[in-house]
């Protein structure tokens, strides 16, 4: 049995003007109610749920040695936690490819593939800075170099103007409220951080380390947020996660906006149904809400 395809935007509003009686959409239809509704819809479900499972995701920083103030992530929007990344390890990449990098031999010869296997690989500068991938296997070739293999794939190809760092060492990063800067804040010198501040809104447009990061090691900040719905388009691949997840809520919304526009009269009970489900929606999303894990954790306690 072939596995069912993912949902897509255009997939959606099709099933949702079915549902409302328009069984033989045109294009124009399809695409009037993919760029206007879903983007109503979209920002119904981020007023109403910012903390979505699926929306929570990484994203990394090559730290600047003496800059200590730092914009977050475009897509930014709450809960961020921070781990600070170091590796003894860095060197220049030869050549790369999206799931792999070939680099020369250290002074002191070939990496040992049980010293490195399964080691973070930063980008640190040139082409592709800031991705992070796994190092999953090493090739030893003739020719005085190394090929590192990584899992997942880079998210920007490295090339010849591109460096790299192993990473070795790691240390989480504490958050402090803003109005504790002056208390933590070291004035003199430069180290490194061990609290960060966000500043800004609500929604944190920047943050502050007490220190500046020193020039002894490369550092990398790896940081864990919720994404602001708002920042994907409706092409994006997380959006093509939320459309399988809450698959219901959008056509049950599709379906609601068309009754709305052609007065029918099953439309106030159709916006019920879209309410239902956007609370169920809530219910579902939220940390801690998962029952069978709890139970679990109980009968392990006792």
């Amino acid at each position: 049995m072939a596995q069912p395809s993912l949902p897509t935007a255009a997939s959606l509003v099709t099933e949702g003007l079915r549902q409302a009686g328009v069984f033989y959409p045109t294009q124009t239809q399809i695409s009037t109610y993919q760029t206007e509704v879903l983007e109503q819809l979209k920002n119904q479900l981020w007023q109403e749920l910012k903390q979505a499972k699926p929306l929570m995701t990484f994203s990394y920083m090559v730290l600047t040695p003496g800059q200590s103030r730092y914009s977050c992530p475009s897509d930014y929007s709450s809960d961020m936690s921070m781990v600070i990344l170091t590796g003894l390890f860095t060197g220049n990449v030869l050549a790369g490819t999206s799931s792999s990098i070939t680099c020369s031999n250290t002074p002191n010869g070939p990496y040992d593939i049980n010293q490195i296997l399964g080691e973070d690989i930063v980008i640190t500068g040139g082409t592709g800075v800031n991705s992070v991938s796994q190092c999953t296997g090493v090739t030893n070739n003739n020719n005085g170099t190394q090929t590192l293999t990584v899992y997942p794939n880079f998210q920007a190809i490295p090339d010849a103007t591109s460096t790299y760092m192993l990473v070795d060492n790691q240390w989480p990063v504490e958050q402090k409220h803003i109005a504790e800067y002056d208390l933590f804040h070291r004035a003199n010198g430069i180290d490194r951080p061990r609290y960060f501040f966000p500043m800004g809104d609500e929604d944190f447009d920047e943050f502050i380390f007490d220190v500046p990061p020193d020039n002894v090691y490369q550092y990398c900040a790896r940081m864990r947020y919720t994404v602001n719905i708002m920042t994907l388009d409706l092409g994006s691949t997380l959006m093509s996660t939320l459309y399988q997840k809450f698959r219901e809520f959008w056509i049950y919304g599709i379906k609601s906006q068309v009754l709305m526009d052609n007065d029918d009269t099953r439309a106030p009970t159709s916006q019920e149904d879209r309410l239902a489900k956007l609370q169920a929606l809530i219910r579902s999303q939220q940390y801690g809400t998962d029952l069978r894990n709890l139970s679990q954790k109980v009968m392990d306690y006792m």
